[in-house]
């Protein structure tokens, strides 16, 4: 993922793809904007490998905001390239250790 004009990318630890898979990351808690709904067709990513994705809506991390720089308010309505797909970030949810306890927190 990257800002549109900027060569620099985030290389992401997770994505998911599907809002009802999503929910269960979601016990981190969401820090501002919103979660992913299956009842919004913007907020399914068509195929986890872009591109076919303009348009769509993601939910990041506090560590990817803060790695583009932004804060989560900051965050929150901004686009972003995923691939060759212009994605809008619709939330911003805490910080989560996917791979255990030991583990750093990623974006």
């Amino acid at each position: 993922m990257r800002l549109p004009g900027h060569p620099e990318y985030l290389t992401m630890k997770r994505a998911i793809d599907h809002a009802g898979v999503f929910s269960v990351f979601m016990t981190s808690g969401l820090v501002t904007g919103r979660l992913l709904s299956d009842a919004r067709g913007e907020d399914r990513i068509k195929n986890p490998i872009p591109p076919g994705n303009d348009g769509r809506n993601i939910v990041i991390s506090q560590a990817a905001a803060a790695r583009f720089g932004l804060t989560p308010a900051q965050a929150v309505g901004q686009n972003r390239l995923f691939g060759p797909s212009h994605v809008r970030i619709v939330g911003v949810m805490a910080d989560t250790r996917i791979d255990g306890a030991r583990q750093a927190r990623a974006p």
